[in-house]
């Protein structure tokens, strides 16, 4: 049996690169494995987001009569 820690953030899984590896090691054993990465998924998540912040009606009539 193989133990490792886990972390739950935004519903996503953190483990450590070792107990990652240790993870893989194991599956491999019983079966091929494919690991996808996707490094950039955060900012592109916090990047489109973000935009909404943009749309403010109140803050538009604000500055349009400054």
């Amino acid at each position: 049996m193989l133990k490792v820690h886990v972390t739950k953030v935004n519903n996503k899984i953190l483990i450590s690169k070792d107990e990652f590896d240790k993870l893989v090691e194991e599956v491999e054993k019983t079966q091929k494995i494919t690991v996808e990465t996707d490094e950039f998924g955060d900012l592109v998540e916090a990047s489109s987001s973000g935009l909404d912040f943009w749309n403010n009606d109140i803050d538009d009539k604000v500055w349009n009569n400054a």
